[in-house]
């Protein structure tokens, strides 16, 4: 769906340049995308699941602040962060645009070609998503993904932080650090 389908009917259009064809095949992908992830988030399980997702963050905010890890001490995050899966999907997308314009494979042999080349554009995807959290300079590359965040994450309640400070503590225990480095 995310993959095939946009390659597919890009190729199809009439478009007479191949940058043309691969904006279009991204904002394609990119389009369908949105439209699962706010499909998916109109079920009340799904954003449940998000609110859960939000509490994660809370609590990896809070740990790499050293604050509290108490219910109380996560509520003052956000519920979106930088480095979330959701920005780095976003990074996979766009910078499958740029490197996808450079493969002129049409057709399945064009799919299979994109499929192949996914450890190239996660690689890519990663140090981007990396740079933008880590870098002052580079912050605005994190912008994108936390808004699209906002379609990911809910404000979670205290039973769901709850959830997520254990989850921590018990990945804490389980590589020996301390929580209050």
């Amino acid at each position: 769906m995310f993959v095939a389908l946009p390659h597919l009917l890009a190729a199809k259009t009439s478009l007479p340049d191949k940058w043309q064809i691969s904006a279009l095949e991204g904002l394609l992908r990119l389009g369908i995308f949105l439209a699962f992830l706010w499909f998916v988030g109109r079920s009340e399980k799904a954003r449940r699941l998000f609110a859960y997702h939000g509490a994660e963050h809370k609590a990896v905010h809070a740990f790499e602040r050293a604050a509290d890890l108490t219910v109380d001490g996560l509520k003052p995050f956000p519920p979106e962060h930088p480095r979330c899966g959701t920005a780095f999907v976003l990074f996979v997308l766009l910078v499958k645009v740029i490197l996808f314009a450079f493969l002129p494979i049409g057709g399945w042999q064009g799919v299979a070609f994109r499929i192949a080349m996914l450890p190239v554009v996660a690689g890519v995807s990663f140090e981007l998503l990396r740079l933008g959290a880590l870098h002052a300079w580079w912050r605005w590359l994190s912008l994108p993904g936390l808004w699209l965040q906002k379609l990911t994450t809910q404000e979670p309640d205290e039973k769901q932080l709850e959830v997520a400070l254990t989850a921590l503590q018990e990945l804490l225990r389980l590589e020996g650090v301390s929580a209050y480095r």
